[in-house]
């Protein structure tokens, strides 16, 4: 339990930090590259984005192997996973790598990049693809921090990168011409140096780490290869949601359309960022506790770490939703209050999502990752022709790829993925699905009711209402307390709490 408290605290203070950084480099590289230049990086990182969901596939596929053996202390186990997971690897980055300098050849007929910018285009893509091919290599070390749920060092190490660029692209931008080229190198050495990081850590916990290719097996290539081909597929469909937009979007509208639909989607990415991948730091503690057949744990963890979600993600949502026009100018300026009802549509898509992050854990640690993902995949298929016939059929433009992204993702996170985890558990759908969605949805929706009134027709000075959010946000939590917790997760809450501030206090006397 203290391992999983510390990862979750280092995951959102990592996450956090990051997004600090991106929400104050983008307007930066924005006012420095211009608009157009700016959706020229989002529509090259569209591409390794493609690939990079391949390759979490394939790195959270290994990591599971490698826990249930680590776990179980077969440390020959360990290594021989890490070997075949290592020429799957080599093979996905040699594949990678010919598609990459394909496209890299081919960028002035794929994509609509003004001419003066195809070569820095380029060049930009060229680093990317090196960057990305250097964090595959790698992805064997990270897979031991993994297994070892060692979450906080992985934070540590990212946060560093991040770091690492922010401050370099400050440095780079503010010195020197503003040339896209400088994007693409900063983002290679940020990447070495979180590589080397993980790689020195990953050494120093698992002593025993060793990869030997005479461990290979065609029976371990072939197990992992089909688990890893199901978290694959999964993890490419979510690509259908923001990826395959920008691609189309670029065919259709240009680059600056990009920049548009870029700010709708890094407003919500920063929230994905904080909140569905701190429930995925469970991801290990499940995979132990299925070794382990500890199934009653697992059935209580699911339930709370649901609501636990919906509790923190729905009055983020619904904040942004009230505040959209505000944030936008707050954050990039007038020029783009464009992506204001995009990010509407956004928002209703992200709200289960982030609720239901804890089935992607459980489906992961259970094995059972054919079905959803194939329904991902099927629905993500669908996301792109609905979104194009809202696009251009209904003259909705950007705001007609959100619809059906809404859509479709509505469809995928919010009925299927926490039906089918809660049959998985074995624990009754419909009591899980009110308790933990239903009642913190209708709770928001009212609280949220309440603000919008104030501000829309009390006229309320804004900068006022601003500062009496916090008051809003623990009304809202006290009564959350009381509607949404049962009695044994109050106890459980108030036990966890005193904990904390035990050790707060104690460390606050030893230093």
């Amino acid at each position: 339990m203290k391992r999983m408290i510390i990862n979750i605290l280092s995951n959102n203070l990592g996450k956090l930090f990051e997004m600090v950084l991106g929400f104050i480099i983008v307007p930066f590289l924005i006012s420095k590259l211009t608009s157009t230049g700016y959706g020229v990086i989002i529509l090259m990182e569209s591409f390794i984005i493609f690939f990079e969901m391949a390759a979490v596939g394939l790195r959270s596929a290994l990591a599971r192997f490698v826990g249930l053996h680590i776990s179980k202390g077969k440390d020959n186990e360990v290594n021989s996973y890490l070997a075949n997971g290592q020429v799957i690897l080599y093979i996905f980055t040699f594949l990678f790598s010919i598609v990459g300098v394909s496209l890299l050849l081919n960028i002035s007929y794929l994509f609509s990049i003004p001419l003066s910018l195809q070569v820095h285009a380029q060049f930009v893509l060229l680093m990317l693809i090196l960057g990305f091919a250097i964090n595959v290599i790698f992805t064997p070390y990270w897979a031991i921090l993994y297994a070892k749920q060692r979450f906080d060092l992985i934070n540590i190490y990212s946060s560093a990168g991040s770091l690492c660029r922010f401050i370099l692209i400050l440095v780079f931008y503010s010195i020197f011409n503003s040339k896209l080229e400088y994007y693409g190198i900063i983002f290679l050495v940020s990447v070495i140096i979180e590589r080397m990081l993980v790689f020195q850590s990953a050494k120093k916990i698992f002593s025993a780490f060793q990869i030997n290719f005479k461990n290979v097996s065609y029976v371990k290539l072939r197990q992992m290869w089909q688990f890893m081909l199901s978290i694959i597929v999964n993890k490419v469909s979510e690509l259908f949601y923001d990826t395959a937009d920008t691609v189309i979007i670029n065919r259709i509208y240009g680059s600056y359309s990009n920049a548009i639909y870029a700010v709708s989607l890094k407003s919500i990415g920063a929230l994905k960022r904080l909140i569905q991948y701190s429930v995925t730091v469970l991801s290990p503690t499940f995979t132990e506790l299925f070794s382990m057949d500890e199934i009653n744990k697992i059935k209580t963890l699911f339930c709370a770490f649901t609501k636990l979600s919906a509790l923190i993600s729905i009055p983020f949502c619904v904040l942004l939703a009230i505040f959209a026009k505000e944030f936008v100018i707050f954050w990039v300026g007038q020029n783009f209050l464009a992506s204001v009802n995009i990010l509407y549509f956004h928002i209703i898509a992200i709200v289960p999502v982030l609720v239901f992050s804890i089935c992607i854990s459980l489906t992961t640690a259970f094995g059972k990752v054919k079905i959803p993902g194939r329904m991902a995949l099927l629905l993500g298929v669908m996301k792109i022709g609905v979104s194009i016939l809202f696009a251009l059929h209904f003259n909705m433009g950007l705001v007609g790829f959100a619809l059906g992204t809404a859509i479709s993702q509505t469809i995928q996170t919010a009925f299927f993925l926490p039906y089918y985890t809660s049959k998985i558990v074995k624990i009754n759908f419909f009591k899980y699905y009110l308790a933990g969605f239903i009642k913190p949805v209708l709770l928001g929706l009212v609280w949220g009711a309440i603000i919008f009134y104030i501000k829309s027709f009390l006229h309320i000075n804004l900068l006022y209402l601003l500062y009496s959010l916090p008051m809003f946000v623990i009304v809202y939590y006290t009564i959350s307390y009381f509607i949404i917790l049962n009695n044994n997760e109050r106890v459980y809450l108030i036990t966890l709490s005193k904990r904390i501030s035990s050790k707060l206090i104690t460390s606050k006397g030893i230093a």
